[in-house]
């Protein structure tokens, strides 16, 4: 199965395959800084934000996979 890729002759622009894999990537650094916050947000510890945060963790790693083909 072969994907087109949104990348222009290697060119790196917005919306390219790599603007998005990096964007992705960033995403996945960043949250764990607001792992903590979320903790501190969820005052019923239910675990919410934790699992909603897990889940555009993964979605993101999805993406990264799939561009990365």
């Amino acid at each position: 199965m072969i994907l087109n890729h949104r990348t222009d002759e290697h060119q790196v622009t917005r919306g390219s395959s790599i603007d998005i894999i990096e964007r992705c990537a960033a995403f996945v650094r960043q949250s764990g800084d607001f792992e903590g916050v979320l903790d501190y947000a969820d005052e019923e510890e239910t675990g919410e934000f934790q699992d909603l945060l897990s889940r555009l963790e993964k979605e993101a790693m999805r993406i990264i996979q799939k561009e990365s083909k």
